[in-house]
C-alpha cells in the first residue's frame, strides 16, 4: 500500500468506526491491517532518518534497544530506534522532519498507536473511540511524513 492508499484506508476505517459499521474483532482486524501497513512506513522513515543522522542501526542502535534485525522491526522497536537516534543525534534527527516539527512529537504519536495495537494483538478489548484516536494519530503521522 502506498502512502495515499494507506491514508484512504485509514480515513475509510474511521468513517466506518464512527458509523458503527465496525465493531468487535472486525474493528480490531481493520485496525491491525492499518497498523501493519503503517509499521512499514515507519520502518522506511527510520531507515532514512538513520542515514540522514549518519547512524548505523546494527552498530549504533540495535545493541542499545536490544532489537531484532532491521527487517524484523515491530512498531515498538521502530519507536525505540527513533528515540535512540534522537538521543544520539538530537539536532540532526529533528532536522529530518519538516520545519517546526520535532522527533519527540512523532514519537508521542507513534507510541499511542503502538499501545493500541499491542493491546489489540494481545486480545484486549479496546473501546472504539480509543481505536479511532489511534487511526487519527496514524493520519497525523502520515501527513507529517508527507510534509518532508
Amino acid at each position: 500500500m502506498d502512502d495515499e492508499e494507506l491514508a484512504s484506508y485509514v480515513k475509510n476505517a474511521i468513517r466506518r468506526y464512527q458509523t458503527r459499521e465496525l465493531t468487535g474483532s472486525h474493528a480490531a482486524g481493520v485496525f491491525g491491517k492499518a497498523a501493519s501497513q503503517f509499521e512499514k512506513k515507519i520502518q522506511l522513515f527510520l531507515r532514512g532518518l538513520l542515514e540522514y543522522c549518519g547512524l548505523d542501526y546494527e552498530k549504533d542502535v540495535r545493541p542499545v534497544i536490544n532489537g531484532p534485525k532491521f527487517d524484523k522491526l515491530t512498531l515498538g522497536n521502530c519507536l525505540a530506534a527513533l528515540q535512540q537516534a534522537a538521543h544520539l543525534q538530537p539536532g540532526r534527527a529533528s532536522g529530518f522532519l519538516p520545519r517546526g516539527r520535532n522527533i519527540e512529537e512523532l514519537c508521542d504519536l507513534v507510541s499511542g498507536i503502538n499501545k493500541v495495537w499491542v493491546e489489540l494483538k494481545h486480545g484486549t478489548e479496546i473501546a472504539i473511540p480509543r481505536q479511532v484516536d489511534g487511526l487519527e494519530a496514524m493520519l497525523n503521522v502520515l501527513h507529517l511524513l508527507r510534509e518532508r
